[in-house]
């Protein structure tokens, strides 16, 4: 998929990264700005679950500019059960804190957080 968006492809401006601890949500304090799309990718930990809030910039297929605001539910089949369960406990009261987020994707993995598989759940 072609970017005309002229801030290169998938470079989104991360909101914050959270961590679930003690069933209480806590910000990642080592990533703030802007990322590229490859870049977020390799900051979520294989073994560990985590939030992020960011926006996606991206071309329609009509070649409009735009951007949605995403909420990524990671959740990676690696992580300590223990982890598993506080994150999924704190799935819906953090999502139902944030207003604005017009995208929400669930990830145990990486495929699912694929640039191409975000900007189709966009429309």
């Amino acid at each position: 998929m072609q970017d005309t968006c002229g801030q290169g492809r998938g470079v989104v401006r991360l909101w914050t990264l959270l961590t679930v601890v003690r069933g209480r949500p806590h910000p990642s304090p080592r990533l703030q700005g802007d990322l590229t799309h490859d870049e977020l990718l390799q900051a979520l930990p294989a073994a560990e679950t985590r939030f992020v809030v960011y926006n996606l910039a991206f071309a329609t297929v009509e070649g409009a500019r735009n951007e949605k605001t995403v909420l990524i539910s990671w959740c990676p089949e690696a992580a300590e059960a223990e982890q598993r369960n506080a994150h999924s406990t704190s799935r819906n009261p953090i999502r139902d804190l944030l207003d604005g987020v017009q995208v929400y994707v669930q990830a145990t993995d990486l495929s699912h957080l694929e640039y191409e598989e975000l900007v189709s759940r966009t429309s």
